[in-house]
């Protein structure tokens, strides 16, 4: 480990804090080499000299500074061990929060963010291994029930929108607890709703408080930190989603109604024994009791040796006899009790900060890059806004319709059990939250752009290998493909945002709010297109549609990038670029604290 003096570690911190102020421009490789320069020139040691594109350093150590700095002139690259930095911004961490009041406010509050995200992802990881019990409570058809996923997408996006109207009036802390509070009392609803229509309204009043706690956490988090560490701190806020998907499934699976296993003998005993039943109280007795197996064979009981006979009766108790033999009883409304518990207690910190913290405190948020680019015809911009849109509808759809479909299409495509289905959704939320960890490295490395093009391959070969699999009934290929689809999708989303800030036009609040609204219609819309397709034709549809979708979505990746291409040779100062990039360099270069 590298070993160095508390003086030395002030002037070094005094540096990183230095570079940092003055890096919104330049590129990632110059940015390390010039900071690794700066932090060689201010620490005091026996004289050694480091050359860093041929400029000399002086008073460096090699036992106290194990850092090694190797540059190749052809391709500007510079390979550097990184450990002397981290340790001097861990140090400057510490001392921040022990002694900088506000920073530690803002800190514990992006902590709070993130827990209220990690809720959202959780509730989420419910819906597809929730959805056949949803739809047993409701008594309705799988392309009914998948009527509840685009109720509580249509209560997302009308909860965007009123968190954009109730933002700027009222107290930030306030919004995101009554948010979180109302959440937790609708989510604990959703079981005891045996109503098509109340299960419907329920899941939009849900879907309203999901889309208000994303949007406000959103915006807080990059209003509070300022523009580069705003990056980091989104990437952990969608770490935390991911987490949340991640544990939810499995403590949902121990709750879930059971598929029993031997039912064709009672079958053909309980269709025989039903054709007895003729009274309408009889039936409906029967239907409203069909989790409950004792009630169920009491009654058969009973009425067996009754005078009346109607044979048309088996004919609509057939449906729900059905579903009950499939099914053991379900004790799903545990797991949203379980939900709603840990939202009203993410909902707490949030309570205690309004009463003693002002809302307002000290941000940073909202400065624009500096840009050297030509103004974009109105024409350039339209083309840009639906292509991007185009980007997140897809996407959106995708991500949703995969996880939410996921159990489902395991239980009734490849015959597994609800638990493995639940698993398989918790190793596609692995994957995401593994994807949004190593996304925070490689987007330092490799231009973001090319990287989605590689990720968005990706994805159709994770598409044809659970389409070729699930036909098959190739098990160890269905297990493979939800993580696979997960790495795939965790980074595009993101990109769609700063590719558009980067290359196009700045993100601002309608921009953003034009992606939110047009991804909120992709994922309402495509769970009624899918259901449909899952109940009146085939379950395949599932990996059908998404393959379909997934080619569509490369596609318009391809279209923005020649978009791209246009809008730099058309309207980027390429000149003017490269000189303030060589100006700001140079100013790193000099720079001593």
């Amino acid at each position: 480990m590298l070993r160095s003096s508390d003086s030395e570690f002030d002037s070094l911190t005094c540096v990183v804090n230095g570079q940092q102020r003055g890096r919104d421009e330049g590129d990632t490789n110059h940015y390390h080499r010039d900071e690794f320069a700066c932090l060689l020139n201010n620490v005091v040691a026996p004289k050694t000299i480091v050359t860093v594109n041929g400029i000399s350093s002086q008073h460096v150590s090699q036992n106290d500074v194990n850092a090694k700095i190797q540059c190749d002139e052809n391709t500007d690259i510079v390979q550097c061990q990184s450990e002397l930095l981290l340790r001097v911004r861990i140090k400057n961490f510490q001392k921040k929060i022990k002694s900088d009041r506000t920073f530690r406010h803002k800190f514990l509050y992006s902590v709070f963010l993130i827990c209220s995200f990690f809720i959202l992802g959780w509730m989420l990881g419910q819906v597809g291994p929730c959805l056949l019990d949803l739809k047993l409570i409701t008594d309705v058809t799988l392309e009914m029930a998948a009527f509840y996923v685009t109720s509580l997408c249509a209560g997302y996006m009308a909860g965007s929108l009123l968190s954009g109207l109730l933002y700027d009036r009222l107290n930030k802390f306030l919004l995101l607890w009554l948010f979180l509070v109302g959440l937790a009392g609708s989510v604990s609803l959703i079981p005891w709703c045996t109503h098509y229509v109340v299960m419907l309204a329920v899941q939009f009043l849900v879907g309203i408080f999901q889309g208000c706690i994303d949007t406000v956490s959103c915006a807080e988090m990059v209003s509070i930190w300022s523009k580069k560490t705003s990056q980091s701190f989104m990437q952990a806020l969608h770490f935390g989603f991911a987490t949340g998907g991640i544990i939810s499934p499995l403590v949902t699976a121990p709750f879930l109604a059971p598929k029993n296993s031997n039912i064709s003998p009672t079958i053909e005993s309980l269709n025989s024994s039903i054709d007895l039943l003729t009274s309408p109280v009889q039936y409906q007795l029967l239907h409203s009791t069909i989790f409950k197996y004792s009630n169920l064979s009491d009654m058969i009981y009973n009425n067996s040796s009754s005078d009346f006979v109607n044979n048309e009766t088996s004919f609509e108790t057939e449906e729900s006899t059905k579903l009950f033999l499939e099914y053991g009883a379900s004790r799903v409304h545990i797991a949203f009790a379980i939900s709603g518990a840990i939202s009203f207690l993410v909902s707490l910190p949030f309570f205690i900060m309004f009463l003693r913290i002002p809302s307002d405190f000290n941000r940073h948020g909202g400065e624009d890059r500096k840009r050297s680019n030509k103004p974009i015809p109105l024409v350039v911009k339209v083309l840009v806004l639906i292509n991007m849109s185009a980007l997140s509808a897809l996407y959106t759809g995708l991500e949703e319709t995969f996880v939410e479909f996921l159990s489902a299409f395991c239980v009734e495509q490849v015959k597994w059990t609800k638990t493995q289905g639940s698993l398989a959704t918790s190793l596609y939320f692995g994957s995401i939250g593994l994807g949004h960890f190593i996304n925070i490295f490689t987007v330092r490395i490799v231009d973001h752009v090319k990287l989605m093009g590689v990720n968005c391959f990706m994805l159709i070969l994770a598409m044809i290998l659970i389409t070729l699999s699930a036909d098959n009934v190739f098990h160890v290929g269905v297990w493979i493909a939800p993580p696979f689809v997960g790495l795939s999708l965790s980074i595009i989303y993101p990109i769609i945002f700063t590719w558009t800030e980067d290359v196009f036009i700045p993100v601002t609040g309608r921009i953003s709010s034009l992606f939110i609204l047009t991804g909120a219609m992709g994922s309402m819309i495509n769970p009624v297109i899918l259901g449909v397709l899952m109940d009146d034709h085939s379950p395949m549809w599932y990996c059908y549609l998404l393959l379909i979708e997934s080619i569509l979505q490369f596609v318009f990746y391809l279209s923005g990038l020649a978009l791209q291409r246009f809008v730099k040779t058309r309207f980027h100062d390429v000149n003017k670029v490269t000189k303030e990039l060589h100006s700001n360099c140079e100013r790193l270069k000099s720079f001593d604290c």
